[in-house]
């Protein structure tokens, strides 16, 4: 666990009232009827709270309940690792554009409406396969590769990668690859 994480839970407004108050976890986790475990996963922002488990602690511990509620919103939108869920969006943005689909089509200079329109299928069904939301079904897959010009098999083969490798890969390693390989395709222009 690294050290920002750390001093977050620590900042817990569930524990800090809870020991401003001298209450131990016991008593809470007994009073809101939940296990020792969960209390300590509600305290540590791992696990979801209901509204109840709010009001018990503010009643044990005399305290506004709309307060500490706003308390513990903002303690948990400061949340460590919501620069990594900002993170995955971004490469998942950035590793759109290096669909296989995608790039075969933009390479025959058309646009997606009329790429579905040679293929006979909906727009929508291109996004998604381009966006990674579904996998084409074989019929499909067969009149893009058609359509492009492709063997279907290679045209699957290089799709799956291309979701592997997003599924599979750091966040912050697709973006690096993503503005190395911006930087070399500048640099021969």
């Amino acid at each position: 666990m690294c050290l920002s994480r750390f001093m977050w839970r620590e900042s817990s407004p569930w524990r800090l009232l809870r020991r401003r108050n001298n209450i131990f976890q016991h008593v809470v986790a007994t009073a809101m009827n939940t296990s020792l475990t969960n209390l300590k996963r509600i305290e540590n922002g791992d696990q979801s709270f209901r509204t109840k488990h709010v009001l018990v602690l503010a009643n044990l511990c005399k305290y506004d309940p709309i307060l500490l509620l706003a308390e513990i919103e903002r303690w948990m939108s400061m949340k460590p690792n919501r620069a990594n869920d900002n993170a995955k969006r971004i490469a998942k943005k950035l590793h759109v554009e290096n669909n296989p689909l995608r790039k075969h089509r933009e390479s025959r200079g058309m646009n997606a409406q009329e790429f579905s329109e040679a293929v006979g299928c909906d727009r929508f069904c291109v996004y998604k396969t381009e966006n990674g939301i579904t996998k084409p079904q074989a019929m499909t897959l067969n009149r893009f590769a058609e359509v492009l010009g492709l063997d279907p098999e290679t045209l699957r083969q290089d799709l799956e990668h291309w979701r592997r490798e997003l599924k599979n890969k750091d966040p912050y390693q697709i973006i690096e690859d993503s503005l190395k390989e911006e930087k070399e395709s500048n640099a021969t222009q």
